[in-house]
């Protein structure tokens, strides 16, 4: 999303964020606020001031804070926030024009994003994070036309799972092992006689 989203914190607190326009300089904001369970205001906060920015996802943690995933000034950016909306730690990633959009947070504490990257044609990129903001892994995927990920899940197992979209046309699974390396991936047709269609191997890892 790049307009608002809305979680409930472990405490059942809620945390919004929306993203706020200084029309005098063409700058984003996002605007966040936390809200106990009836309603009352606890603090607000804005991150940016002479930048763009668009956010992706948030995830709650076990410390009643969050991580924040989204984009400034056309690189992803994923941020700690802790229960009073003080900024732990915040990094970009800044190898090429990308944007962050989803978040999953593992068994192991760490979490991934995932998000788009522009290139020669439009890519998906997943990104392993541990808590303190390290970088443990990052793997690209790309498809001959475009592709990019909507959903990141992580199974029983420790494999993950990269639900997506091809061309503006096409879904597709994206099978990985804990280590975001390949083991499979199905295009699904977007017939509506006959949406079960499957092709194989259909993206792959750069």
């Amino acid at each position: 999303t790049n307009g608002f989203i809305s979680i409930e914190a472990m405490n059942s607190d809620f945390i919004s964020a929306v993203i706020i326009n200084d029309s005098l300089y063409g700058y984003y904001k996002i605007l966040i606020q936390r809200t106990d369970s009836a309603g009352t205001l606890i603090w607000t906060k804005t991150l940016g001031s002479q930048e763009r920015y668009l956010f992706g996802n948030m995830i709650p943690t076990s410390d009643n804070g969050f991580y924040l995933c989204g984009t400034k000034n056309g690189h992803t950016f994923y941020s700690k926030i802790d229960s009073t909306g003080l900024v732990v730690w915040s990094r970009l990633l800044s190898d090429s024009l990308n944007y962050g959009t989803s978040m999953s947070l593992l068994n192991d504490g760490s979490f991934l994003f995932l998000g788009k990257m522009v290139d020669s044609v439009l890519k998906c990129f997943l990104t392993k994070v541990d808590t303190s903001g390290n970088v443990l892994w990052y793997q690209t995927y790309s498809h001959p036309t475009a592709c990019w990920g909507n959903k990141v899940i992580e199974r029983s197992n420790g494999n993950l799972i990269i639900v997506g979209t091809i061309d503006y046309t096409f879904g597709f699974l994206l099978g990985l092992d804990p280590h975001g390396i390949p083991l499979y991936s199905w295009q699904f047709s977007a017939n509506p006689a006959n949406p079960a269609t499957r092709i194989e191997n259909v993206i792959e890892s750069n």
